[in-house]
């Protein structure tokens, strides 16, 4: 950039660089969010148990809230089923989201874990990874699962 040109720049961005700290200047009026609002003075302030006696309408139950299967903590699930304290499912599942292949060393990803040949996920062995499928045994069964899309 030459100085001709630099000189021009500042020299254009300087009155509205004035204008804008002019307008945004504070003043004494007021603004319509201001004049919308009463200030508060203590009389509108309120303790907290003189509201006890009856509950806002505002205010959530916790309680209420943990009874429901959405609002339970997500973590402290996922934590109890790895520890192994949760649940055991009836049914197991596996999901093969990709494969890796290199005849060499292939990987596949199963139920977000990544597995090679002799690995174990939930409990199930895998014995074998091709192009297109992982080979897993759970429990002396065999079965083969394909990439799924998604």
């Amino acid at each position: 950039m030459s100085e001709k040109t630099r000189k021009i720049l500042i020299f254009l961005t300087l009155p509205i660089a004035l204008i804008w700290a002019a307008y945004n200047f504070p003043s004494g009026k007021k603004t319509t969010s201001q004049k919308d609002h009463p200030p508060v003075t203590e009389a509108t302030i309120q303790p907290v148990s003189a509201t006890a006696g009856e509950p806002d309408a505002r205010l959530i139950n916790i309680e209420d809230q943990t009874a429901k299967k959405w609002g339970l903590d997500p973590f402290r699930t996922y934590l109890a089923n790895r520890r192994g304290g949760g649940t055991p499912s009836a049914q197991r599942s596996w999901n093969v989201k990709g494969i890796v292949y290199n005849p060499a060393n292939p990987l596949a990803f199963v139920n977000s874990k990544s597995v090679r040949v002799g690995d174990t996920v939930d409990d199930a062995r895998v014995i074998s990874i091709d192009k297109k499928s992982v080979t897993l045994d759970y429990q002396g069964r065999k079965f083969t699962l394909s990439v799924t899309k998604g």
